[in-house]
């Protein structure tokens, strides 16, 4: 992806690095399909979340609860 190793791991192993994923495009995420799941035991809302960054494609299930902790470790 870019010269002299690059970030094509994720990873900036230097300034002109860093400076390249600026010219990244920003990651672009979509949460769809809402289900509720479990048992009787416990039920719970899990959520699909598909998107893309400049990794590749991503498309991923998680629960309620882990976007209120993101929201919480963010603020």
């Amino acid at each position: 992806m870019y010269s002299e190793g690059g970030i094509s791991d994720g990873v900036a192993r230097s300034f002109r690095d860093i400076l390249n994923l600026r010219k990244i495009d920003p990651p672009n995420f979509d949460v769809c399909e809402p289900q509720i799941k479990g048992g009787t035991a416990g039920k719970h809302h899990v959520y699909k979340i598909r998107g893309t960054d400049h990794m590749g494609v991503l498309e991923i299930e998680r629960r309620f609860r882990h976007f209120y902790e993101l929201r919480n470790t963010l603020f």
